[in-house]
């Protein structure tokens, strides 16, 4: 038995993207050599990856980290996107002139209508 109908996804589909009321890039990291045994990690925007997006504070969801000898506070968010959307964990997400880091991922559901993460600001 089904419960919905492809119409109703798309229909559902319809409606969470017009709740995602800004656009992001998203970007995949990539090794670029410095050609004497070194390198470092760059970022480029991934195939269809300027997208609808919504990003929601999640207050009290914070953590310390330990950066350059002190701490840091590590402010988190989630970030809701189209329900194709090209996203992974370790991705970098830019939106609003902010850039943030995916660092968690929701796991697929059955009828998904959106992609869900946690990510952080990158600083």
């Amino acid at each position: 038995m089904t419960w919905l109908s492809n119409d109703d996804l798309i229909q559902m589909r319809a409606d969470v993207s017009e709740m995602l009321p800004d656009t992001a890039v998203i970007s995949a990291p990539s090794w670029v050599s410095d050609s004497a045994g070194g390198g470092s990690q760059s970022y480029t925007p991934v195939t269809g990856g300027t997208v609808a997006c919504r990003v929601d504070p999640l207050p009290k969801v914070q953590m310390d980290l330990l950066v350059a000898g002190g701490e840091a506070l590590t402010v988190k968010y989630v970030l809701t996107l189209p329900h194709d959307a090209p996203m992974a964990v370790d991705y970098h997400v830019t939106t609003g002139g902010n850039t943030y880091e995916i660092i968690h991922m929701d796991i697929d559901h059955s009828w998904r209508v959106s992609r869900r993460a946690i990510i952080a600001e990158v600083r």
